[in-house]
């Protein structure tokens, strides 16, 4: 009789590990997709951080396109260069101290602190006015080439 309760313990103790074992499996893989849920969020908030950044460079480059032209006339059309100049440093620092970017960035980052820091505006002519505005759009599109690649690196 002793053996008959020893047989149904163990059979008992099998279907009990057999049982925990299944739901050990099932919360992995619950684990696992919880996991790649999260990942995927991350990567779509990044992505449309980066849309973001990728929107203010648009419009930054269409406020600085207006002063690349020769002889325009920066007043008559309600222009402002050192509201739209200062709207560019103020988009390099924001961008450089609150997104986690590579080293790719570092480049036209500084190159748009070193002229900032180098040109004064006011007292430049046209001819060099337009040249270094130019440069700061290049700077600006090379950044938003490099987002394009971040996002598509995630994708």
């Amino acid at each position: 009789m002793d053996d008959i309760w020893s047989t149904l313990g163990a059979i008992g103790s099998l279907l009990g590990a057999g049982f925990a074992w299944a739901q050990f499996k099932k919360a992995k893989s619950s684990a696992d997709n919880a996991a790649n849920v999260e990942l995927r969020l991350t990567t779509l908030l990044k992505q449309r951080e980066m849309v973001k950044e990728v929107q203010k460079i648009k419009a930054l480059v269409q406020k600085l396109g207006n002063y690349a032209r020769p002889g325009t006339n920066s007043n008559r059309l309600g222009l402002n260069l050192e509201r739209d100049i200062a709207d560019v440093m103020e988009f390099r620092n924001e961008f450089k101290s609150t997104s986690s970017h590579s080293e790719s960035f570092e480049k036209p980052l500084n190159g748009i602190m070193e002229i900032m820091t180098s040109v004064n505006f006011k007292k430049a002519t046209e001819s060099d006015r337009i040249t270094t505005i130019k440069e700061l759009l290049e700077f600006l599109n090379e950044i938003a080439v490099e987002i394009d690649k971040e996002v598509k690196k995630d994708d």
